[in-house]
């Protein structure tokens, strides 16, 4: 049986390659496993990287930020819609769950295929180089402000193997990058100052040999004038004058050369100052821009919180409207199938005969409710007092009004969540509770958050039964 192997585009998939080799997986390109093909009937592997890494990763390699956002976005459907179309035969997984516990991982994904995990596992390859600092702050900012690609990373999430170890702390840290771009910034009119003062070292020390050359050559000279006319006091004398005047060039340069290096250092020290001005006013900026995100990150939240109120509300409604539906859908069959209705209907009364028939479906709702062991009497009534205070029997309040008013029977089953969660149930217009014990175990669907693994409602509509 084949496997097909894909992995989003950008995400050093290359790490992970001895594993994949050792589970018997091969990429459908192994030049590009991101433009994989599903083939035959065999398993399909997936491998997705985070949206921030693949993008500083495709700026690493020259690939527009706005190019390489599409890339990640159209992979990252296109996993989503076959996992969903092939859920039994494709596996979704993080590659860094893989990466942080690959014995683990390649144990879970042998166990979905139904076979033998490897003996002697490799471990995963090293990443060549880290991505360029400003490309891994520009790749979190643009992730940070689309919605589109936190909502396709929480829907791949959603569809992969959980991790069972938290993820590690991310390693960067932006001061440190923003330390290494300071001083590349400053090191190369460091490099061009050190270059001219060392020139013209080079320089004066020339003219400094030069100089002392002349004065031993004219030492020479006043030696040998003086053995040859020590009688020539004046011509001695003009010597001297001579030596003072070279030892006043030499103090007059070497004055001029200290003057020089004190306004180098001035110099040095302005752009000093200047620089962290700059720095300050960068961190400022970083500040408020900070600010700025943790504004918008609230307004985030405020109006999520607003679309799930609104969300529940809605849910609560369609299924109170299409209960009602199917119930008066199903009164309307029995009386159009009942061939004697025309003719009973002026004889007898038709309200009573729908209202019995309405308490037979209530008392059969009742009994398989009852049988099923999902429903918790003390719980109920005291958790709503108020049903004990009206007097009504609890499970036929549930079954009356209570689900869709969002109240749970129990602790075991959330009435709202199945709602919310499996739309073709709030459309069939049948009770939740009902429709799990006849139809939602069956089918493996989850009665609360965190009971089972949840799988998406499929598509096919449920036969309306009352």
């Amino acid at each position: 049986m084949t496997t097909t192997t894909g992995t989003t585009p950008h995400s050093n998939w290359q790490t992970i390659a001895p594993l994949l080799q050792a589970l018997g997986c091969a990429p459908t390109d192994p030049a590009n496993p991101a433009t994989w093909q599903h083939q035959g009937e065999g398993h399909t592997l997936l491998v997705y990287g985070s949206p921030q890494q693949a993008i500083a990763n495709a700026m690493d390699q020259d690939v527009a930020p706005s190019r390489a956002v599409q890339q990640w976005l159209e992979s990252a459907r296109a996993m989503a819609d076959h996992f969903r179309r092939n859920r039994k035969k494709t596996l979704v997984i993080a590659l860094d769950t893989l990466l942080q516990e690959p014995q683990r991982s390649i144990e879970r994904i042998s166990a979905a295929w139904g076979q033998q995990p490897p003996a002697n596992l490799p471990a995963p390859a090293q990443p060549e180089a880290e991505s360029e600092p400003l490309h891994q702050l520009l790749a979190a900012h643009i992730v940070a402000t689309s919605p589109e690609l936190t909502e396709a990373a929480q829907r791949l999430e959603a569809c992969a193997l959980p991790a069972e170890q938290p993820a590690p702390a991310s390693g960067f840290n932006p001061d440190e990058y923003y330390g290494h771009i300071a001083n590349a910034k400053q090191q190369p009119a460091l490099e061009a100052t050190v270059t001219r003062l060392e020139s013209e070292k080079a320089t004066l020390e020339g003219q400094l040999k030069a100089l002392k050359a002349n004065t031993q050559a004219q030492a020479k000279e006043l030696s040998q004038q003086q053995q040859s006319h020590k009688n020539l006091e004046e011509e001695n004398q003009l010597l001297l004058e001579q030596l003072h005047l070279v030892q006043e060039e030499l103090e007059s340069r070497h004055h001029q050369h200290q003057q020089e290096l004190s306004n180098q250092q001035q110099k040095h020290q302005q752009d000093q100052s200047q620089l962290q001005q700059r720095i300050q006013q960068l961190l400022g900026e970083v500040e408020n821009l900070r600010q700025n995100l943790a504004a918008t990150n609230k307004a985030q939240k405020e109006l999520q919180e607003q679309s799930e109120v609104a969300n529940r509300d809605n849910t609560l409604a369609l299924a109170a409207a299409n209960r009602q539906v199917a119930e008066l859908q199903a009164e309307l069959k029995r009386i159009s199938a009942n061939k004697a209705w025309k003719a009973s209907r002026r004889v007898t009364g038709y309200g009573r005969k729908s209202r019995q028939a309405r308490q037979r479906v209530l008392e059969q709702n009742r009994k398989t409710i009852e049988e099923s062991g999902l429903f918790d009497t003390e719980w109920y009534l005291e958790t709503y007092p108020d049903v004990a205070e009206s007097g009504m029997q609890p499970i036929e309040h549930y079954l009356k009004s209570g689900a869709i008013e969002g109240r749970n029977p129990g602790k075991v089953f959330d009435t709202l969540w199945y709602l919310m969660h499996y739309r073709d149930v709030a459309e069939s217009g049948l009770n939740p509770l009902i429709h799990y014990i006849r139809f939602g175990r069956q089918e493996d669907r989850s009665p609360r958050p965190g009971a089972v693994v949840s799988l998406p409602a499929p598509q096919q509509p449920q036969p309306t039964q009352h």
